[in-house]
């Protein structure tokens, strides 16, 4: 099957670690695939990359950094583990739904887990099943979307780099640790396991990756064990020259760990935790080992010195069992599978509507702090298909604040209420995209990413139950407007009173139908989360805000 579309990968690759690395050993699939790829990277100096010639010989496009714009109308977008790419998707998203986010960890960025709140990523990409498994239903309580997808993929791993050693010396044994200096990455009993583990010959140890952030968690290092900082120090492929084995004890539970496939290729005999990843990568006492305890590290270095033939056997196999995990062709077959899937993302949402909505959150100048929380909180949930904006009185924008404030040159105070209303009607007919309106005031916590659920284009007036009881929407609670209940309201001739508005008495006048819905709240006792359908909620202080901003990602 050959891949009908380019691919637009935000990012750029690296040599060492992370996903960068990940990126430049799946660029050398899509190559073989003749996938059109298009490079927009998240850093301003990548024409100095030591892969800048790699990459651009592979046939890649390389665009300039955060070039959005080069995106074409619904291509599809990729990354890995970016978190600049998470925070530009409201960019992206004017080009595109279909949106891919390969997370590379075993938790959910904070960002990430806004996007799902807005709906801005369209398939969700794994390496690990056990990790899909877990992460989907956490990312589902955000967002219950039918049409957002979860998959696992088959990642390349190029072992050329790491060539097979045969001959490493059998007069002494060494042991090693290779990873970045995170703490996690380290436990407090690492001294104590290589210090206790037996060899009948003598015991050697380098770590690669170890600086005074690793020391803090595990102490300074025995005198026989070598540390380096980075790979400039000590190169990767001189590191797994040198161990026998990876005797890696860590805090962290690793998704697919690179590392696994460089041991692997090079021979070094992986004794690692019984978690994460390393239990789908390594068949225990065939291919590595995998440690519950303190003593079950002890224990297998002991063996792996004290049996080296039994040990070279488990190199062995491990190298083939690295090949099936991580070889071409079954990275080609994986990755035919995804992008098959990619092919049939929807072009367009059917969920979400398919004009803007614009939302006016009625303010006073002063109430500055009020503002703040909402930008600190909901407003940071705002899908592409959302426009919001504060609504002041006064004549005069209040200094130092962002440039999401429309001035009236009306009376801030209460008295000129229906004069302000009044105005933001004329001002939400001049915006020709907008076929609906919300309209809230500045305590009141809103789940944007909900507002389309609640559009009915039967109705013209949109409110909470209080329409029932009162025949008019609670103010606080919030109400939907739509696009000809203003119109019809701007071109009659009734007048607006000074002090009074009433948005339900017009809508009878006028013959508009509404809606009471009990999705819009009129105080803060019930509040949007993710395990309730509610929209909006009234009374909010700042502190309450930010507490139900904090509820959101539970």
């Amino acid at each position: 099957m050959s891949v009908s579309f380019p691919l637009y990968v935000v990012g750029f690759p690296s040599l060492f670690g992370g996903a960068g690395a990940e990126l430049f050993h799946q660029l050398k699939v899509w190559h073989r695939m003749h996938v059109d790829v298009h490079i927009i990277p998240t850093q301003t100096n990548v024409k100095k990359s030591q892969l800048y010639p790699a990459v651009s010989s592979m046939g890649v496009t390389i665009h300039n950094p955060y070039e959005w714009d080069c995106i074409p109308e619904n291509a599809p977008v990729l990354s890995f583990c970016n978190e600049i790419f998470l925070e530009n998707l409201s960019k992206i998203r004017k080009k595109t739904n279909r949106i891919v986010f390969a997370n590379c960890m075993t938790w959910i960025f904070p960002k990430e887990k806004e996007a799902m709140l807005r709906g801005d990523i369209g398939m969700f990409l794994y390496q690990n099943e056990t990790v899909r498994l877990n992460i989907m239903p956490q990312l589902q309580r955000l967002n219950s979307s039918p049409l957002i997808q979860y998959k696992t993929f088959k990642p390349y791993f190029d072992d050329t780099a790491f060539p097979f050693q045969i001959n490493r010396p059998r007069n002494l044994f060494c042991a090693g640790h290779i990873s970045r200096h995170d703490a996690d990455k380290y436990t407090k009993d690492t001294w104590h396991i290589y210090e206790s583990f037996d060899s009948p010959v003598e015991k050697h140890g380098v770590f690669l990756g170890f600086n005074n952030i690793s020391a803090k968690k595990t102490g300074m290092p025995p005198d026989w064990i070598e540390t380096y900082n980075d790979q400039k120090q000590l190169s990767q492929q001189e590191f797994y020259r040198r161990c026998h084995v990876i005797l890696q004890p860590t805090d962290t539970t690793e998704n697919w760990p690179r590392i696994g496939f460089e041991a692997m290729a090079s021979g070094s005999v992986l004794i690692v935790n019984k978690r994460g990843g390393w239990q789908q990568m390594i068949q225990h006492g065939k291919t590595g080992w995998l440690c519950e305890t303190t003593n079950d590290f002890i224990a297998y270095a002991t063996k792996m010195a004290w049996e080296p033939n039994y040990r070279e056997d488990i190199a062995a196999a491990a190298r083939l069992k690295g090949i099936e995990l991580g070889g071409m062709d079954a990275a080609i077959n994986s990755w035919h599978e995804i992008f098959s899937a990619i092919d049939k993302m929807p072009e367009r949402r059917e969920s979400t509507p398919d004009k803007t909505i614009l939302i006016g959150v009625f303010s006073h100048a002063d109430a500055i702090e009020q503002r703040q929380a909402i930008r600190e909180t909901w407003f940071k949930l705002m899908p592409t298909y959302c426009k919001p904006l504060f609504f002041i009185g006064g004549g005069r924008k209040p200094e130092n604040e962002p440039e999401d404030i429309v001035v009236f040159d009306i009376s801030d105070d209460c008295g000129s209420r229906a004069q302000k209303m009044f105005a933001f009607f004329q001002y939400a007919l001049c915006q020709p995209s907008v076929k609906w309106f919300f309209k809230c005031e500045d305590n009141t916590y809103v789940h944007p990413g909900r507002l389309h659920l609640l559009i009915d284009e039967r109705f013209d007036l949109i409110g909470d139950m209080s329409i029932k009881k009162e025949s008019s929407p609670n103010e606080g609670a919030g109400y939907m407007l739509s696009r000809g209940f203003i119109e019809k309201l701007l071109s009659s001739n009734y007048s607006f009173g000074k002090d009074r508005f009433i948005i339900g008495e017009y809508a009878q006048l006028l013959g508009a139908k509404m809606l009471a819905t009990s999705r819009l709240y009129h105080d803060c006792t019930m509040f949007p989360v993710p395990w309730n359908k509610l929209v909006s909620a009234h009374g909010c202080t700042p502190h309450i805000m930010k507490a139900i901003f904090k509820l959101a990602f539970l």
